[in-house]
């Protein structure tokens, strides 16, 4: 069995040969393909010609995550599948309640983003995802040829020359979208598509896990019974998508009261390297841990799972207004970092009756901020009194 060190040792050197892999086709791309001085340069300075190298790069660089967006948007509808987020430029939009309504938008929207949910998870396992994973892939592989078409055959040096700088941001993006990696926690689609071709369970697991994700976005209530088909691939120690189900039911077992369990299966999943620092489950996971803490007074245990990017968790609690245990955890991190904000959350809680399920879960909130508020005031004091000895 490979031990932690060995495994980090081989997620560093799949890293760096994913870099390698990218470098190699671009410093080929830039000598032997593109016709390499800008046209016009001789009257330009070495700085001005590095600045236009860079602001054409960047520029077909964005246009390329956009045209991944899109055509995973395009393969995905012709294969049946559904909307849950789209974001390209200054478009974005998010499925609620059945309906693609307007987002609000962010500098993330113009690099592109795209979640597609299929409308049946049978279709999805017998080959549909293929698309899920590969259709953005397909238009930059399109755009690239007809980028190459252009400078082939374009007699004027200035388009020659951007068609080729088209041509090495598309396949920069291309490269990144299909070589397999979890760099930063994440797995790319190049991962995820290697992940289900390998494993046919895989395939139903995740398309499953998606379409009642699609259900719940349409406004259904997706009850204990329709999850319950998804719990035999539940496995705190395996990989995606297994560790994401798992997290499922972390969340049932959430819902049912039973605490116990809850604390023994997310204990496990946070210590799964498996399990993505960047997933959504993650995050969850980690609130309901905490919230069990919190329902148990054990207010000191917190620090011991709270992740460090606690700017990241506020934003996340405040996109998801009805999740009334995220703004909990939230509250509690903020209290004990940032009073101000802390107290921002509090009284948007207070203000926002209706983002709580019941009146009753509405006083158990406040009543449990109170109780953090004076556990966070509490250990304040305590810090204090031992600086002062």
């Amino acid at each position: 069995m490979k031990s932690s060190s060995q495994k980090t040792k081989k997620s560093r050197g799949n890293r760096f040969l994913k870099k390698m892999i990218i470098i190699i086709p671009l410093i080929f791309l830039i000598v032997f393909v593109i016709p390499y001085d800008i046209p016009y340069s001789e009257l330009l300075s070495q700085p001005i010609n590095d600045l236009i190298y860079c602001a054409w790069m960047t520029a077909f660089w964005a246009l390329g995550n956009i045209l991944n967006s899109i055509g995973k948007l395009v393969t995905c509808l012709l294969s049946g599948y559904k909307t849950m987020i789209f974001r390209a430029g200054p478009i974005s939009l998010v499925r609620k309640n059945g309906k693609l309504t307007k987002d609000k938008f962010s500098i993330f929207s113009v690099l592109g983003r795209c979640e597609m949910l299929p409308k049946s998870a049978e279709k999805y396992a017998d080959g549909s995802y293929f698309w899920n994973y590969f259709g953005g892939a397909l238009f930059d592989i399109i755009a690239a040829a007809v980028s190459l078409i252009v400078m082939v055959r374009s007699h004027n040096p200035v388009i020659s020359w951007i068609s080729g700088t088209a041509i090495v941001s598309f396949v920069i993006v291309l490269l990144d979208k299909l070589i397999p990696s979890d760099s930063d926690g994440r797995l790319n689609d190049g991962a995820m598509l290697k992940t289900l071709m390998a494993d046919p369970q895989a395939r139903v697991v995740d398309g499953k896990m998606n379409y009642f994700a699609g259900l719940k976005a349409d406004g259904i209530d997706v009850s204990d019974i329709h999850y319950e088909q998804l719990l035999w691939a539940a496995d705190v120690n395996g990989a995606w998508p297994y560790c994401d189900v798992a997290a499922i039911k972390v969340a049932l077992f959430f819902k049912r009261g039973h605490y116990d369990e809850v604390e023994k299966m997310a204990s496990a999943l946070i210590g799964n390297e498996n399990f993505t620092k960047n997933s959504a489950y993650n995050l969850v996971v980690r609130c309901d841990l905490a919230y069990c803490m919190i329902m148990s007074g054990e207010f000191s245990r917190i620090h011991l799972i709270t992740p460090p990017e606690t700017v990241k968790v506020l934003n996340y609690c405040m996109d998801l207004s009805g999740e009334a245990r995220l703004f909990l955890y939230a509250y509690y991190l903020l209290y004990m970092h940032d009073s101000v904000k802390a107290e921002e959350i509090y009284s948007k809680t207070v203000e926002h009756e209706n983002w709580c399920n019941s009146r009753a879960q509405y006083d158990r909130i406040i009543l449990l901020m109170n109780a953090v508020k004076a556990a966070a005031n509490g250990q304040q004091a305590e810090s204090i009194q031992e600086e002062k000895k």
